[in-house]
């Protein structure tokens, strides 16, 4: 994406950043320190403010009904003070009557032109909304309100809920409700998980006012729910609190506690916490299922399998798909980990897949429009649910097809049979909202716009950029492996400051003090350090581990922080930012055939909507060379599957630290791998994936060209000492 003027563009001021992050805009007292607002490239920063607040206090900005800035001259009353001195001995020898008046009469006919073309603009995008085609910037506003109304919705949640709890912290029922609105916070919000210790801490207080009140009950009343019935455990799980029975209650709140572990990266406790729901319940179906789901990140295959095959021993209607997305991990990982291999569950889904497709074919079109407004949702979810489990099964059948029959037709197949029921349940990628934002942070983010003296001097965190699927696990276990350097995954502690730093940016640029700029630059660089590493030894502590070693790196593998390599040079200057680079036919395979959680990864399951994200992705890491040369150390992927032993040399040796052998043995490491890569990383450097979209070139073709001249160009790896041994 190319700027739509050919006009150099100067130096933009810090302050500048934040207009693309939707904040508010900055003091002009400020930014006339720095920015010339007559620039073509800052009068569309000032459209771009102005279209997301009521009352912008930057120089108005005339626009056509695109949205493009037109020419504007600058009034005296945005001139530099020499200019004004001319400008008024220009005006002294003129009549002052005729000036004055001329100058009213040149208002009244600006004030005209702009009310007409306001008039003009505004009409057409209410046409456009009417037609249901909102501008860009309307769009990318409303996703930034209900973000925040998310947000503050959640919080307003908890601190209501907080405060009934503290106002009668006997009532197991308040410190539950308040736990799991917590949790959910943590699910929704990802802030580096901030609210995590208090969720865990009010959970384990729940647990024991409920224990209290089940010691003291009879066996059989602990059974009975409020209406004195006894329901199945299962069952109870989709109740309100109060209609549960005590044991009800004691189990749910185990695996609620377990999952919220999970959340933290201390998979042990997660493992140990569904232990302790299962003693109560042994047939708990969520705590059999993402028991097993945890093993398999701590590659515990065969206790793994053997959870699986229970859950499949209970769920006699497989109602619950996500099970055979975790018996195919645990088979290509290691196949003998499930009873039955991959011929028993071909043989379910052989049988499943025809009968789920029956009932989704049952739920008419017709039945739709008829009915209930309840009735009528109830089929909508129905229909969601099955589409949601016939995407399961497909991808598990993808996954035999690709690893064991290596039927590349049928493995094709289910691959998008899984797709077209995903895609059935997504809304329309938002390409506009994407395109708006790539090119607002190129256009923010130029040559000059970090001034000299500002940012902290600490090498704290390791930051690992890239796309997904792209070999950033692998980089990161590495690193991990060095005594000194702890890997803390995608719960990244900067990207949930990152709001906080922003807003602290713009309340600084409005003192008129450019040193308060670097104070608050100084102040959450510090912030982000102690937080990250307290964190980290919050998770040993829990892990009971007493032999580790205090690091002094922290690796931060938030792969979308691509798009904030600009704050991340404002903050740390200093810091490593590696940029892992894979092939990129094989990048965008691996992106293509995996399932990401829910968010924008979603639609890398389409073909316009991957090489969209693709091309923005590789747009962005080209800006930052252009802006920054230098300043991110690209590592191939590649080179590390060739030449790790010299790779992985030259990687330690850019963070300033001494060697250790050991760093070798990185995939003999227990070290917890919560990722896409989870099996993989384990088997350490293997070559099967090289070059893996080969076999499915045909099907691929389109795709492939969707991205361009960016197919048949990669990025070679910059890592100082690593050219060197190459040269020599």
């Amino acid at each position: 994406m190319t700027s739509r003027s050919s006009d150099p563009e100067p130096p933009v001021s810090i302050a500048n950043a934040v207009i693309i992050y939707g904040l508010l805009p900055i003091a002009l007292l400020y930014l006339t320190s720095f920015v010339d607002w007559t620039n073509p490239v800052l009068q569309r920063a000032g459209v771009f403010v102005q279209q997301h607040y009521e009352h912008p206090i930057v120089p108005a900005v005339q626009t056509r009904n695109n949205g493009e800035p037109l020419e504007v001259k600058a009034s005296s009353q945005y001139l530099s003070g020499e200019q004004s001195e001319r400008l008024d001995k220009i005006k002294s020898i003129k009549n002052e009557e005729a000036s004055k008046t001329k100058h009213e009469n040149n208002e009244k006919v600006e004030q005209a032109r702009n009310a007409a073309r306001n008039d003009r603009h505004h009409r057409r995008k209410e046409e456009k909304v009417k037609q249901g085609k909102p501008e860009a910037h309307d769009r990318h506003k409303k996703v930034q309100n209900d973000r925040l109304s998310v947000v503050k919705s959640l919080d307003d949640k908890i601190n209501a809920l907080g405060i009934d709890f503290q106002n009668d912290p006997e009532d197991f029922y308040k410190a539950l409700a308040y736990a799991d609105a917590l949790r959910e916070r943590d699910i929704n919000v990802h802030d580096g998980g901030s609210i995590q210790a208090e969720s865990i801490q009010t959970y384990h207080t729940a647990i024991n006012l409920i224990k209290s009140k089940w010691y003291a009950m009879e066996e059989e009343t602990r059974l009975l729910n409020q209406d004195g019935r006894r329901l199945d455990i299962n069952q109870e799980l989709y109740l309100p609190q109060k209609s549960k029975s005590i044991q009800g209650l004691l189990v749910g709140a185990y695996s609620n506690l377990a999952m919220q572990y999970y959340m933290a990266n201390m998979f042990e406790q997660a493992v140990n916490m569904h232990d302790e729901a299962l003693e109560l319940e042994p047939n708990f179906m969520a705590s059999l299922l993402y028991r097993a789901d945890t093993l398999v990140i701590l590659g515990k295959y065969d206790d793994a399998g053997a959870a699986y095959s229970r859950v499949l021993e209970i769920d006699q209607d497989s109602e619950i798909a996500d099970v055979f997305s975790g018996i195919s991990k645990v088979l290509v990982a290691k196949e003998d980990s499930f009873s039955g291999g991959w011929d028993k569950m071909v043989d379910l889904l052989g049988k499943l897949i025809p009968v789920n497709e029956r009932k989704l074919k049952s739920i008419l079109p017709a039945d739709m429009a008829s009915g209930t407004a309840q009735s009528k949702q109830q089929r909508q979810q129905a229909q969601i649910i099955l589409m949601r489990n016939l995407k399961k099964m497909h991808l598990a059948m993808f996954s035999y097809h690709d690893h064991q029959s290596k039927d590349e037709t049928l493995a094709w197949n289910h691959l998008s049979m899984a797709y077209k029921y995903k895609m059935a349940t997504l809304p329309p990628f938002n390409a506009a909202q994407e395109d708006l934002k790539v090119d607002t942070i190129k256009k923010i983010f130029t040559h000059g716009f970090w001034p000299a003296g500002v940012g902290s001097d600490s090498k704290q965190p390791i930051f690992i950029i890239g796309f997904p699927r792209s070999g950033s696990t692998l980089l990161e276990r590495v690193l991990d492996s060095h005594p000194l350097i702890a890997g803390t995954g995608e719960d990244s502690v900067f990207n949930g400051m990152l709001d906080q730093i922003r807003n602290a940016l713009v309340n600084a640029s409005t003192e008129g003090d450019p040193n308060a700029i670097q104070r608050v630059v100084q102040q959450y660089a510090k912030k982000v350090d102690t937080t990250t590493h307290s964190r980290y030894m919050e998770i040993q502590r829990n892990l009971n581990d007493q032999h580790f070693e205090d690091p002094v790196r922290f690796v931060d593998k938030m792969l979308t922080n691509v798009s904030n390599v600009g704050f991340i040079h404002m903050l740390y200057p200093h810091a490593l930012i590696l940029h892992v680079a894979r092939e990129p036919m094989d990048t965008i395979f691996s992106a293509y055939k995996h399932e990401f959680p829910p968010g924008l990864l979603d639609y890398t399951c389409e073909f316009e909507s991957l090489a969209k994200l693709y091309n923005q992705y590789r747009d962005l890491m080209e800006h930052w060379d252009k802006v920054l040369p230098g300043r991110v150390t690209h590592v191939k992927y590649e080179d590390m599957v060739h030449d790790m032993p010299r790779l992985a040399k030259s990687v330690i040796d850019s963070t300033g630290l001494d060697w250790d052998d050991d760093v070798l043995n990185f995939h003999k490491k227990k070290h917890a791998v919560n990722t896409l890569s989870t099996t993989q990383v384990r088997k350490g450097v293997y070559k099967d994936s090289l070059q893996s979209w080969k076999r499915y070139e045909h099907n691929l073709a389109p795709l492939r060209e969707m991205i361009g001249t960016y197919a048949a160009n990669t990025f070679q790896t910059t890592l100082d000492s690593y050219k060197k041994i190459r040269r020599d």
